[in-house]
């Protein structure tokens, strides 16, 4: 579980205090699009899956650390297993779009992966949604993201089928709205 500063967004979109550095954008829109959740006797504000992704994007934008990449990975897998499980894949618009589903090679799970980033694209706004198009913008960073995200896969086949996954997030959150 992650602690973090909360309170006015800082000017800038980043807080220092003594040595630390936290970036903040993207934790407003996360919290305000964030459920409750009943824990017991107590309540806990969640935000969804993808602004958790988002979030995932801007720390390792920030300090380039491999558990980043590996936690967004995660997230995105389990994003699209629950589009598919709960019907949202099947009853998304992006179905209707030609140039889409060609992208997507008219794989599901990457359709999937392009809904994930809309979603996100949603709940994001401003400074969040332009910070995490302009960390993955650049070719190399993009490559160094992926690889890292992958980085604990053995099979051939996973790597090449996460490496698509995570392409096809990258180009949803790039298309324009």
């Amino acid at each position: 579980m992650d602690v973090i500063p909360f309170g006015a967004i800082a000017e800038g979109g980043s807080c220092e205090h003594g040595d630390s550095h936290w970036e903040l954008r993207g934790l407003q829109e996360s919290y305000d699009a964030a459920e409750a959740f009943t824990v017991g006797t107590s309540s806990v504000k969640i935000p969804p899956i993808q602004a958790m992704m988002g979030l995932k994007i801007i720390a390792w934008g920030e300090r380039t650390f491999p558990t980043d990449c590996t936690d967004f990975y995660h997230l995105l897998v389990a994003a699209c297993k629950i589009a598919d499980e709960d019907g949202t894949l099947r009853e998304s618009e992006m179905w209707d779009s030609y140039t889409i589903v060609e992208l997507c090679e008219g794989n599901p799970q990457l359709i999937a992966a392009v809904i994930q980033s809309q979603r996100l694209r949603n709940i994001f706004e401003g400074e969040a949604a332009d910070r995490c198009r302009e960390i993955l913008s650049d070719i190399d960073a993009r490559e160094n993201f992926i690889a890292m995200a992958l980085r604990e896969q053995r099979d051939e086949t996973v790597i090449a089928d996460g490496r698509k996954l995570c392409e096809a997030f990258i180009t949803g959150l790039e298309l324009v709205s």
